[in-house]
């Protein structure tokens, strides 16, 4: 069987073409999946903030995994149960909205967060807390497995 001329030497450029298509298409397939992790980690801190201001223990229970760690500024730990302890009384950095907030996708299961939030203070002027959070997909549901946060010294 014969071929046209140039033939191959044109099948080769679309088979380059098309190369070139795809390996321009992979990037956006994982910024695509990179937004599902994002969206849902922004759901769970909503329905963090939402739980909370409902005192809805269960709720906050689920949202958090197990073996969830919370590094308070100072140092001090808490475990899952003492964390919505801490929730239900309404004093935590969850009951703000974060002034800034940045989430980023690991893989397909991991995501990580960082953020500031004013904190009303009990002398009335706000401090500034950064935190970094980190969120595991379990099942369908994800959750917040480890937080630690760190106090912004004011200026003199």
């Amino acid at each position: 069987m014969q071929t046209e001329p140039g033939f191959e030497r044109r099948a080769a450029r679309r088979g380059v073409g098309w190369l070139a298509l795809l390996l321009s298409v992979l990037p956006l397939a994982g910024l695509c999946a990179g937004e599902t992790q994002v969206q849902g980690v922004q759901t769970l801190r909503d329905e963090m903030r939402a739980a909370v201001q409902r005192k809805d223990k269960d709720a906050l229970l689920n949202l958090l995994g197990p073996d969830f760690v919370y590094v308070h500024s100072t140092g001090k730990t808490d475990d899952r149960s003492a964390r919505v302890d801490a929730l239900m009384t309404g004093n935590a950095m969850e009951t703000q909205a974060p002034d800034q907030l940045a989430i980023q996708a690991l893989d397909e299961r991991t995501a990580v967060a960082r953020g500031q939030t004013r904190i009303p203070s009990r002398s009335g002027e706000p401090f500034l807390l950064h935190w970094n959070a980190v969120y595991l997909l379990s099942g369908s549901q994800w959750r917040a497995v480890y937080v630690q946060s760190w106090r912004v010294p004011t200026a003199p």
